[in-house]
């Protein structure tokens, strides 16, 4: 395997590149909902309790992400495994109004600050979610070359494709301590889709967001393609 390319990597970039967001989930009637969440941020060394966080998860969650945190409609994230700091982050997002789901936003105003950590904890907790099958080999390869190795411009360095390895991690495991998200065994179209809002939208209101975007305008829809289609067979 070749060595990933750190080199021309810009810092803030690696430090703050972000990409999964959590979309679609059930919205939680009143009689379900969890108690109102106060206004402030949660405590980063708030830790969760698994157990909490499956009731959490079985009341609110598991109807849009699957039991398991495993779906597969091709529009709904997978949870499993994920990075519990990247989910913590994303639900106070939603819960503050920072990002904004018509789905999420009703949940994430519902949770306290210890709801949040609970949650993450479980879905954190999961076995991966099983990989999909490899498809088409050649496609497989360049999405494999782009996560591991990027792609260099011949012309500028502003234009070089950063390897997505240096936050995601090799095998798409993500990464805990800078919460970057797990994108391994992540369905095809979701990560298609994610990739082009990126892309198409024209600012984000997080750091993260704005970073991830920088590095999605660099990507082509060939490009998009093929590191979805390779991530998403990932384990």
């Amino acid at each position: 395997m070749k060595r990933i390319n750190l080199g021309w990597v810009a810092a803030p970039l690696t430090a703050a590149l972000g990409f999964l967001a959590l979309s679609s989930a059930q919205t939680a009637s009143p009689s379900a909902a969890p108690s109102l969440a106060s206004s402030s941020t949660a405590s980063p060394a708030l830790k969760g309790d698994i157990a909490r966080g499956k009731v959490i998860a079985d009341r609110d969650c598991s109807f849009c992400h699957g039991e398991r945190g495993d779906i597969d409609d091709g529009e709904t994230p997978r949870l499993a495994a994920q990075i519990a700091g990247f989910m913590t982050a994303q639900l106070e997002a939603y819960r503050s109004g920072a990002r904004k789901n018509e789905h999420m936003t009703p949940v994430a105003k519902n949770m306290t600050d210890a709801n949040i950590a609970d949650v993450s904890a479980f879905y954190s907790a999961l076995a991966p979610a099983e990989p999909y099958p490899v498809q088409d080999a050649a496609l497989n390869a360049a999405g494999r070359k782009l996560h591991l190795e990027g792609r260099l411009s011949s012309t500028t360095q502003a234009d070089s494709v950063q390897a997505c390895a240096v936050c995601h991690a090799v095998q798409g495991e993500g990464n805990a301590a800078l919460k970057m998200p797990r994108l391994s065994a992540q369905t095809p179209k979701y990560l298609e889709t994610r990739l082009k809002e990126y892309r198409q939208t024209s600012s984000y209101s997080s750091a993260s967001a704005n970073a991830m975007k920088i590095a999605a305008q660099k990507l082509t829809d060939a490009d998009i393609v093929a590191l979805s289609s390779y991530l998403s067979t990932l384990k």
